[in-house]
């Protein structure tokens, strides 16, 4: 019995070296993360620089829905509930607005792409300099996350009001009327197809947050394993692992 005690031993201590340098690298989640958070960065300016026109297209469907809506409002408002038109000037207020607004974010905002020449230019050779590189890359696309999140409920917001706004003023039955209720569904749009941004945050926060917590549970008993060579039974030490 005393001859099979280090065959024993010998694995279960190997099992809790491993664990605790496993575990001492899970103190710098963002080290042990895939992809890094720099590493998404640069994949996302690569992104942003071939595709600068499209990053606004929900916007821009409802502020062209809203500016297309005032058009014909112009022609088919309540002269006696809107005598100076103000609800198709708001909608064309808003769509225009909101068209320009996010032709200049495509031209002159450029997030990932600046963020990415930061972290190329930084030093990465000790741990803290990897750390740093990592930290500043995580704001980096939460900032990227917020901006697109703002935009996305402010443009909510206003093509919302100003939809509802000149469907009130609106003539009963007239194409204004129609264009005006479609102009309202189709404000929502930023809220359907989200910003890449938002999602880009989101999955890279998932998987940081998977780093702690790779196993869900360790259950263990003692037991037996048959030996043939010996033509006898060895004590072992049973471990089951509960993936998340």
């Amino acid at each position: 019995m005393k001859q099979k005690l280090p065959h024993l031993l010998i694995p279960l201590l190997g099992f809790l070296y491993n664990s605790v340098s496993q575990g001492a690298e899970f103190d710098y989640p963002e080290l042990v993360v895939v992809p890094r958070a720099s590493e998404r960065v640069i994949q996302e300016a690569a992104h942003e620089s071939a595709s600068p026109w499209f990053r606004h297209i929900p916007v821009q469907v409802s502020a062209l829905s809203t500016l297309t809506a005032s058009i014909f409002q112009f022609g088919g408002v309540n002269e006696k509930r809107d005598t100076g038109s103000y609800s198709a000037v708001a909608g064309l207020s808003c769509g225009l607005g909101w068209l320009g607004l996010t032709a200049a974010l495509s031209f002159l905002h450029n997030p990932y792409t600046g963020a990415a020449k930061e972290i190329n230019a930084s030093p990465k050779g000790t741990v803290r300099e990897q750390l740093t590189r990592e930290r500043y890359a995580e704001t980096s696309l939460a900032s990227a996350a917020s901006l697109a999140s703002k935009l996305t409920w402010f443009s909510v917001i206003s093509n919302v009001g100003v939809s509802a706004y000149m469907l009130a003023m609106a003539q009963t039955k007239s194409a204004a009327q129609i264009v005006d209720a479609a102009a309202l569904v189709l404000a929502f749009t930023p809220v359907l197809f989200r910003y890449r941004a938002l999602v880009v945050h989101e999955e890279q926060v998932e998987f940081k947050k998977r780093i702690y917590g790779p196993v869900a549970g360790i259950d263990s008993h003692l037991g037996f394993v048959a030996i043939p060579r010996q033509r006898g039974l060895s004590p072992a030490l049973f471990l089951n692992f509960r993936i998340n």
